[in-house]
Parts: structure tokens; C-alpha cells; sequence
């Protein structure tokens, strides 16, 4: 059976403040439409969301945490940039924790719980059929974490929402193409099948091929989101 989630406490409204500033942030840089290299300046930030400079001191503190920014020479907050070495070192790490996912996943569930990847997929094929990547890799992303939440397994899905971020930021992922979103989409379907049926080996045979195509380079990212 599987654990119970606990219920987060109720956030202030600093706390809130940050949350919403954070998001837009992480989706601005996940999504390319802050590139490796730019700097974030803490007082345009705060002028931009209307808060003062203590929630953006947090979010950019938060951030750096993540690995998404650093702190360049001139102590200035810029967007991460990956070097090839560090890509092939993300795209392993995909690898070895999609393995460890698929091989807990279909032990764990229940009959049911695998109900909200099918309507992530939903969601996702929308995505591709309105011409939205970048929709649509967040709901890659997403299936990816709700299965290691599914499995019980809350350290490994918040390791696998920061490893595919900063895929995304170091070039890698699937091709910008509906046939190859497409066939994405029927590998993560394939998967949710081989979890509810309790089949790990084609859960692990699956997870390979999609974390595979997760961590192949390609150079044909659109330069901003829809």
C-alpha cells in the first residue's frame, strides 16, 4: 500500500508571493526564453512582479540552489550554462533513475493510481496538436515525476523534476517534431501500461527508451515558447 502524501501548511503571503515569482522564473529558463548566460537583476525583478526585493531575493537564492542559476564573476545571478560534459553526465543520471523508477513503480501501485498518467498524456497530446513544445515536454517532464511519486519515491521524483529542467537546459530532449512528440507520447503510454500491469521488466525496457531519447542532444529548440 502505498504511503499517504502529507498536507502542506498553508503558505503566507510572502511565502505565496515567492511561490508565483519562483514558478515564472523556473518556467522562463526551463522553457528558453531566458538563455544561458543572462543575468536577473534583483531590483528589475521586483519591479517587473510588483513585490518588494525580499520574495526575489529568496526565489533567486532558490534558484541558484536548484542549479538553474549561478553566480557569475561580477556576483551577478545568470542562467546556467551546460557544457557538453555536463550534459552527458545528466543524460546518465536520467538513465540510472528512470531505472530505479520503473523497476519500484509497478511494485507499489495500487489499481487506479495509475489513472492521472493516462490524463497527463491527454493533456500532453493537446499540447502537441496546438503546436506547443514546450507544453508539451512539461508534460513529459511531468509523467516522469508522477511515476516516482506514484512509487512512493518523493526524493527521487524531486531529483527527476530538477534532472529533466536542467536536460532541457543543456540542449537535450526529444526533437521539435509532432511525429517524434508523437511517438514520445506512445513510449510514455507503453510505460503506464507495463506499471498498471505490474511488468517490470517492460517498465525498466520502456523507461530505458525514454530516457534514452531524454538525454540525446538535439539543436533544433525553438528560441521561445508559444
Amino acid at each position: 500500500m502505498r504511503g499517504f502524501r502529507p498536507t502542506k501548511p498553508e503558505r503566507t503571503d510572502t511565502q505565496s508571493t515567492a511561490a508565483r515569482v519562483h514558478a515564472e522564473l523556473r518556467r522562463r529558463i526551463v522553457h528558453g526564453e531566458l538563455a544561458a548566460g543572462a543575468a536577473l537583476s534583483e531590483n528589475g525583478l521586483a519591479a517587473e512582479f510588483s513585490v518588494s526585493r525580499t520574495p526575489v531575493r529568496e526565489v533567486l537564492r532558490e534558484l541558484i540552489t536548484e542549479g538553474l542559476l549561478e553566480v557569475g564573476r561580477r556576483r551577478q545571478n545568470i542562467v546556467t550554462a551546460h557544457t557538453p560534459e555536463r550534459a552527458r553526465e545528466l543524460s546518465l543520471m536520467l538513465g540510472a533513475l528512470g531505472d530505479l523508477v520503473a523497476g519500484e513503480s509497478p511494485r507499489v501501485l495500487e489499481h487506479g493510481d495509475a489513472d492521472i498518467l493516462h490524463l497527463i498524456l491527454i493533456r500532453t497530446e493537446r499540447e502537441i496538436t496546438a503546436g506547443r513544445f514546450e507544453g508539451a515536454v512539461d508534460g513529459f517532464d511531468d509523467f516522469l515525476v508522477e511515476v516516482a511519486e506514484l512509487a512512493n519515491l518523493p526524493v527521487v521524483a524531486d531529483t527527476m523534476r530538477r534532472l529533466c529542467a536542467h536536460a532541457r537546459l543543456a540542449g537535450l530532449g526529444v526533437p521539435a517534431s509532432p511525429e517524434a512528440l508523437s511517438a514520445h507520447v506512445t513510449m510514455l503510454r507503453t510505460l503506464a501500461e507495463a506499471v498498471e500491469a505490474g511488468d517490470r521488466e517492460a517498465a525498466r525496457v520502456t523507461m530505458g527508451a525514454i530516457t534514452s531519447a531524454r538525454g540525446t542532444a538535439r539543436d533544433d529548440r525553438p528560441g521561445a515558447a508559444d
